[in-house]
């Protein structure tokens, strides 16, 4: 699907990037091992060397970042796939193409490296906003 996204976010006291990714899509992942009908919905954008993911399953989500080619993430999939990233609001918007889906984050969210025991923090005010035309 046909898709952008506008960024404006700040990582800890050295990493800025604000502006249009000139690389963005959103793809939709089933899964077939649940008899439920759910699946993934998948966000991507990368921006002068930062990349961003944004998942959903249910209504548990997924967060990441990957910055000088190391990631990091905040996870909210449990067994429920019920729970949100605290302090990571979400607004969706249908418009007559697609949807927008708003995300702010209105408290500092750390996310972590399953590599090392390094972390990043993803400041507050940060805003991703990606537009998703079918």
């Amino acid at each position: 699907m046909d898709a952008y996204a506008n960024l404006h976010i700040v990582v800890g006291k050295t990493i800025a990037i604000k502006g249009k990714a000139p690389e963005a899509y959103f793809i939709v992942i089933p899964d077939e091992d649940d008899v439920c009908d759910k699946f993934y919905k998948v966000y991507n954008a990368h921006f002068n060397g930062v990349s961003v993911q944004y998942s959903t399953y249910a209504y548990a989500d997924v967060l990441s970042l990957t910055i000088n080619k190391e990631d990091y993430h905040i996870n909210e999939y449990d067994g429920a796939c019920d729970s949100h990233i605290k302090n990571l609001r979400h607004q969706y918007k249908k418009t007559k193409t697609g949807e927008i889906l708003t995300l702010t984050c209105t408290k500092d969210i750390p996310l972590f490296s399953d590599y090392s025991n390094r972390r990043v923090i993803l400041k507050k005010g940060s805003v991703l906003t990606f537009n998703v035309k079918k």
